[in-house]
């Protein structure tokens, strides 16, 4: 299991690395583009930010 973690990390790293800075930031056509707003909604409703 530890070994599998290990992996798991190794990967995401590699991931994180790979994708560019600000991604889903800069209105485009893909629905990444929508998570900020998504971000914010859930926030406010667990109570952790106000919702306008």
């Amino acid at each position: 299991m530890k070994q599998a973690f290990g992996v798991l990390l190794t990967i995401a790293a590699a991931s994180v690395q790979a994708a560019t800075h600000g991604f889903g930031l800069r209105p485009t056509s893909l629905p990444v583009t929508r998570w900020p707003a998504l971000v914010e909604q859930w926030l406010g409703s667990i109570g952790m930010v106000r919702n306008n």
